[in-house]
């Protein structure tokens, strides 16, 4: 009887599996964002032997915030492999990786078929979903985080339930390094969540240990030579320490706690239940789980909501808090059933799936397909402008753009971007948008492209950039530069979005 119910769970988890994990992955696939195709041109004009650039022969600037998937994007593009595709491969391998690193987390609480709940709750989250096939690094990041900790704690002496802690595993330590190492790699802010989970491992020395520091400072000097060379070389190449997004995106003035209070509101009943098992826990192996969460919160808190909608940037420390949400879900439900036998279960599970109904954002696979449409028809969008550019402006001219994704990638031109990510010059200044206003009219390109959308939940009129609402206020008396087309799009229920075109006179040159 115990044999049939053991292949009944395993049907009944690779089913639920295939469908969360792959049928959810298929019907969002089509979903992409513009600025996927930022470290594509990156990676096109660095294959071609031009440099790591945004505009050939300019200083370097990194616009980009993965160099993992700068390094991928390239290696498609030397192998004359579609890119994007390789990119969108890439996370579904980083969510499938994800749900696994979650799985074995959730296995130093509890047991077997239990730590398949953490697992459930991070894979019906709808925006889990659609930044795994995305293009972007984020379920990437997310599983080299989630399996560095793992490594860092079986490293450390903890082991999967019911197991108590033993010696340290040097092994394990050697692996957690390159992993934390290939965080670095991947998103900016990773050393410093490296750094953080290595202190909490320095401070939580068993009593028992006599050898404990030894392998773990040999797993930091393995995590230290893998990404010193690289952050080294970046620093001197860039002449920054962080990536340009950084400077441009995460220190605004008008966006306080934006990101912050959105991630907040979606994972506060995580939040509560980790802490009910934090306040439970008999060892230190609960701040591992919920002090990168703190973390992320100061490091976000000034930062904009530009590409980080959908909570991407809080997905790595999301999926961390579920195996401790997990404990204190259980620690609140022995105090109701103090055995751990069928009814238990029954109610563990029964409790679980409702906090995924109420609690978690989901999608049907058609509501996922029909969400798709609007990102589908952005790219024809901007195709569109990409080949006007093309047909029409003279190579080597300069276009100045805000929405520099996919018109720069399949472009030659040269491209101010007014968004400030690939502008160095830009995220120097105190008042960058207003400051770039003047630049694009002092240096004058040969075409500026200007984009608008209008929300039909929002003002009655199409709202700009703010550095694209000033030049549009510029031009309007500005004897050089005429109107010359426009591409929009409109969906019904949405709104639209429009790119108008400004050029000057062929003719004069």
């Amino acid at each position: 009887m115990k044999f049939m119910h053991k292949k009944l769970y395993i049907l009944l988890v690779l089913l639920i599996g295939t469908y969360l994990i792959l049928l959810q992955s298929l019907a969002a696939w089509p979903f992409v964002i513009d600025d996927v195709y930022i470290p594509l041109r990156y990676a096109k004009h660095w294959v071609s032997g031009n440099g790591l650039l945004w505009n050939i022969g300019e200083a370097p600037v990194e616009g980009y915030s993965s160099f993992s998937f700068l390094l991928l994007s390239s290696a498609a593009i030397a192998l004359n492999l579609d890119p994007l595709f390789l990119l969108k491969v890439a996370g579904f391998l980083g969510l499938v990786f994800t749900a696994w690193a979650v799985y074995c987390l959730s296995r130093l609480f509890c047991s077997v078929w239990f730590a398949f709940i953490p697992c459930f709750w991070l894979l019906v989250y709808r925006d889990q979903i659609f930044w795994a096939v995305s293009g972007m690094e984020t379920a990437v990041y997310q599983a080299f985080i989630c399996f560095a900790l793992f490594f860092l704690l079986r490293g450390i002496g903890y082991n999967l339930f019911p197991v108590k802690r033993t010696a340290s595993k040097p092994l394990f330590l050697m692996f957690a390094g390159v992993l934390f190492a290939f965080t670095a790699f991947t998103r900016p802010e990773a050393p410093a969540l490296a750094l953080l989970l290595y202190a909490l491992a320095l401070w939580d020395r068993p009593s028992f240990s006599q050898a404990y520091y030894r392998p773990l400072f040999a797993s930091g000097l393995v995590f230290a030579a893998v990404f010193l060379p690289y952050f080294l070389w970046r620093w001197h190449y860039f002449g920054r320490i962080f990536p340009n997004p950084i400077y441009c995106k995460g220190f605004s003035n008008e966006f306080n706690f934006v990101l912050d209070w959105s991630y907040l509101r979606f994972a506060w009943p995580f939040l509560l239940l980790a802490a009910v098992a934090s306040y439970k826990s008999k060892d230190k192996r609960h701040y591992f789980f919920w002090l990168p969460t703190l973390l992320y919160l100061l490091l976000l808190w000034k930062a904009e909501l530009v590409s980080a909608f959908f909570n991407r940037l809080f997905l790595a420390t999301f999926a961390l808090i579920l195996p401790l949400s997990l404990q204190g879900l259980m620690s609140f439900l022995d105090r109701l059933i103090p055995e751990r036998k069928e009814v238990y279960v029954f109610a563990l599970y029964i409790i679980s799936g409702n906090i995924a109904f109420f609690f978690i954002p989901v999608m049907s696979l058609k509501a996922y397909r029909t969400y798709t449409l609007n990102p589908q028809q952005g790219i024809v969008l901007r195709e569109q402008v990409a080949d006007w550019l093309d047909r029409s402006v003279p190579a080597g001219s300069w276009v100045s753009l805000g929405d520099v994704g996919l018109i720069s990638y399949r472009s030659n031109l040269n491209f101010l971007d007014s968004y400030c990510l690939n502008n160095k010059a830009m995220s120097a200044q105190q008042d960058m948008y207003h400051w770039q206003c003047g630049e694009v009219i002092k240096i004058k390109p040969e075409v500026i492209i200007l984009q608008s959308a209008y929300d039909k939940s929002g003002p009655p009129y199409y709202t700009y950039a703010p550095t694209d609402a000033c030049i549009r206020k510029e031009l309007k008396t500005h004897p050089e530069y005429h109107y010359k087309t426009s591409f929009e799009f409109c969906e019904s229920h949405v709104g639209c979005t429009r790119y108008k075109i400004y050029s000057k006179d062929w003719r004069a040159h």
